[in-house]
């Protein structure tokens, strides 16, 4: 008779670990009993979804520009490349001079933006397929160079930046870019809803270092 009172109260202690390591319940307002596991479970699985939705992190202008070719960083601010005229004026960019043409597709107009003291060259098209407004047109065109534009503060993807040695641009550049050694420049290309995208890393004539990188995009 004790042996089998000794066995009921160990089932008894096993069920209540058991019940120990479940999820713990919880009585609410309106006396029904909910998990708290549960709640801990959606939990986690609302913070998986904010990371599939692109939540950003403190250090997220860095992080973009390092995984995504076509993300340059100016002047402290993100752009995805081809970015509009109006991203540009909205951050504090002007552009110099009136257009009595529109933006064209498959045509490029030089275009040059100050803000301050800064100065940024570009060209402009449409890649809306029509005719726009030159204020409503896309940026075509940027190149930098240690002559050019070298006040501005560029990230480029990787981090690459002007006078970096080939050797550094090719442990800091993704696979997707390929050298073309006749032409001595890296180069990435992706094709767009509304034409293709260019990405050259221009070396030295000794392939030393990089002098230019530009971006192009061909509507």
């Amino acid at each position: 008779m004790k042996r089998k009172l000794a066995l009921s109260l160990v089932g008894v202690l096993l069920v209540g670990c058991l019940s120990g390591c479940g999820s713990n319940k919880v009585e609410t307002e309106n006396g029904n009993v909910e998990s708290q596991q549960t709640e801990e479970t959606v939990s986690t699985e609302e913070m998986i979804e904010s990371q599939e939705l692109g939540v950003e992190t403190s250090n997220s202008d860095v992080a973009d520009v390092v995984s995504d070719a076509t993300t340059i960083q100016i002047d402290g601010v993100s752009y995805h490349f081809p970015m509009t005229v109006q991203e540009l004026v909205d951050n504090g960019w002007t552009m110099n001079g009136k257009f009595p043409f529109p933006a064209r597709p498959g045509s490029n107009a030089l275009v040059d933006f100050t803000k301050g003291d800064l100065k940024l060259s570009t060209n402009v098209t449409s890649i809306t397929g029509a005719e726009v407004p030159m204020e409503e047109g896309a940026i075509s065109y940027l190149s930098f160079s240690a002559e050019h534009n070298n006040t501005i503060s560029v990230v480029f993807p990787g981090n690459i930046s002007i006078g970096m040695s080939k050797e550094e641009v090719e442990s800091a550049l993704s696979t997707e870019f390929v050298y073309d050694a006749s032409k001595k420049y890296f180069e990435y290309e992706k094709q767009e809803d509304m034409g293709k995208l260019e990405i050259q890393i221009l070396l030295t004539d000794d392939e030393s270092q990089v002098k230019e990188i530009s971006y192009t995009f061909w509507s």
